[in-house]
C-alpha cells in the first residue's frame, strides 16, 4: 500500500505511539461520571435522577479498563519489538511501585476520617475490612458500594490483569497473529451465554480489558491488515461517537449491551489515535489533561471526601446536592494534586531508578540504544531508557534524561494504570 492511501495529517500521527493527551482526557471523563455515579449518596436528589446517576457509573470504570488494557499492551509490545523480551519482574516492579503506595495512602486517609465525628459510622467496617483492603480482596463489583472503599474492586481486577497479562500473552507464543487470534477466543469465553446479568456484572471488566488489548495489537503495522488501515482512516472520529451514544443508550434497556458499550469505546480510542479530530482536541484541553494524570488518586479519595462535604453541607434539594458534587470535584481534584505530587512521583521514580538498575546489565542500558520499531506505520525511531524502565505517561519534558536526540513529543511514555 502507497502513503497516499493515507490522509497526511494520519499518516503524521501513526508513526509513533508517543505521549497522547486526549487519552487523559478521557480518563478524566471517566473519573467525573464515577463521582456522578457516586453522588448516589447525597440526599436530595429525586429520585429519577438517582436512579440516572447510579447507572452511569458502569460506563466511567468500563472506559478505565479499555484504557488500561490499551495503554500496557502498548508498552509491553514496544519493550519486546525493542529488545526481544519482556523483563517481566522490572513489569511487576513498576506496576507496584505505580498502584501501592497512594492506595494504601488513601486506606490511611480513610482510617483518619473513621477517627472523626462525621466517620464515626465507618468506624467499625474500616477496622473489619482494612486487611482485606490492603490485600485487594474488598466487595466485589456487584456490590452496592455504599461503604468507604468498595469502589476500589476495581483495583484488584487491575491487579489481577497485571500479575497474569504478561505471563499468558507474552510467554505462550511470539506470533502476534496468534496472540490475537488467543484474545478473541478470550472475547468468546468471557461472553455472558445464558444472559445472565451476574454473569456480566462478573466478566465485563476483563472483557473491557481485552478489548483494549485488541486496540493495541492492531495499532501495530505487523499485524493490522492495509484494508482496516484504509477504511479507519477515512471514518471521521467524531462519527464514531454515534455508535458510543447508542450503546449508552442501551444499556438502559438493557444492561447486557455494557458489553457493546466497552466494543464502541475500543473503537474510540483506536480512531483517536489514527488521526486528528475535534475530538481530540477537545480531549486534550488542558484542565482536562491535568485532571486525568490525577485521575487514580481522584479515584481513590473522592468518596471520603463526598462523604465530609455531604456531612457538613446536608443538602435538601437538587440545587445542595448538585453543589456538594461541585465542592467535592474541587476539593478531591487539590487532594490528588497533593498525593500526585508528594506521594505518586515519587515513588514512581524510586520504581524506575530500580528497575533501571536491574536492567543495567540484562538489557544493555548502559549503552546508546539502538534503533528499533515503534508504532504501526513502521517508522525508525529510538525507546529511551526511561520508557522501558517505566516513564510515566504524564512526565515533564524536564524530568526525563534523554539517550538520543529523538524529539521529547515522540517519546512513548507510561500508562497511568490502577483504575
Amino acid at each position: 500500500m502507497t502513503t497516499s492511501s493515507i490522509p497526511p495529517k494520519v499518516q503524521e500521527r501513526s508513526t509513533r505511539l508517543g505521549y497522547r493527551p486526549d487519552l487523559d482526557g478521557l480518563r478524566a471523563i471517566s473519573c467525573l461520571i464515577v463521582l456522578v455515579h457516586h453522588s448516589h449518596v447525597v440526599p436530595g436528589w429525586p429520585p429519577s435522577i438517582t436512579w440516572v446517576t447510579r447507572f452511569q457509573g458502569w460506563i466511567g470504570v468500563d472506559v478505565f479498563f479499555v484504557l488500561s488494557g490499551f495503554l500496557i499492551t502498548s508498552l509491553l509490545v514496544e519493550e519486546e519489538e525493542k529488545y526481544g523480551r519482556i523483563h517481566l519482574l522490572n513489569f511487576y516492579i513498576r506496576r507496584e511501585f505505580r498502584i501501592v503506595p497512594a492506595y494504601y495512602v488513601a486506606i490511611a486517609i480513610y482510617g483518619l476520617f473513621t477517627l472523626s465525628s462525621l466517620g464515626a459510622p465507618y468506624i467499625v467496617e474500616f477496622h473489619s475490612q482494612w486487611l482485606p483492603w490492603l490485600l485487594y480482596l474488598g466487595k466485589s463489583a456487584s456490590a452496592a458500594e455504599t461503604g468507604l472503599l468498595d469502589h476500589a474492586w476495581s483495583l484488584r481486577i487491575e491487579q489481577r490483569f497485571y500479575l497474569v497479562w504478561p505471563v499468558i500473552f507474552f510467554f505462550l507464543t511470539r506470533s502476534k497473529p496468534k496472540r490475537l487470534f488467543i484474545l478473541a477466543l478470550m472475547l468468546v469465553a468471557l461472553l455472558p451465554w445464558n444472559g445472565s446479568l451476574i454473569a456480566i456484572e462478573r466478566m465485563r471488566d476483563y472483557y473491557g480489558l481485552f478489548e483494549g488489548c485488541i486496540v493495541a495489537l492492531l495499532m501495530k503495522r505487523s499485524i493490522h491488515s492495509p484494508f482496516l488501515e484504509r477504511q479507519f482512516s477515512r471514518i471521521p472520529t467524531e462519527l464514531l461517537l454515534l455508535p458510543v451514544g447508542a450503546a449508552f443508550a442501551s444499556i438502559f434497556l438493557d444492561r447486557t449491551c455494557v458489553l457493546l458499550f466497552s466494543f464502541t469505546i475500543a473503537l474510540f480510542i483506536f480512531s483517536l489515535g489514527m488521526r486528528d479530530s475535534v475530538v481530540k482536541t477537545v480531549l486534550g484541553w488542558k484542565p482536562l489533561v491535568w485532571l486525568g494524570q490525577r485521575s487514580y488518586s481522584f479515584y481513590l479519595l473522592h468518596m471520603v471526601f463526598l462523604r465530609i462535604i455531604v456531612g457538613l453541607v446536608r443538602p435538601k434539594d437538587t440545587l445542595g446536592s448538585v453543589s456538594v458534587i461541585l465542592a467535592t470535584t474541587a476539593i478531591t481534584a487539590l487532594a490528588s494534586g497533593v498525593v500526585y505530587v508528594a506521594v505518586e512521583e515519587p515513588m514512581r521514580k524510586l520504581g524506575r531508578r530500580l528497575t533501571i538498575s536491574r536492567n543495567g546489565d540484562s538489557l544493555n542500558f548502559s549503552k546508546a540504544p539502538s534503533e528499533g520499531v515503534i508504532g504501526w506505520r513502521g517508522k525508525k525511531s529510538v525507546i529511551q531508557e526511561e520508557d522501558v524502565a517505566g516513564l510515566p505517561l504524564h512526565a515533564e519534558p524536564a524530568q526525563r534524561r534523554t539517550l538520543s536526540s529523538q524529539p521529547e513529543k515522540d517519546v512513548p511514555r507510561e500508562e497511568l494504570g490502577g483504575v
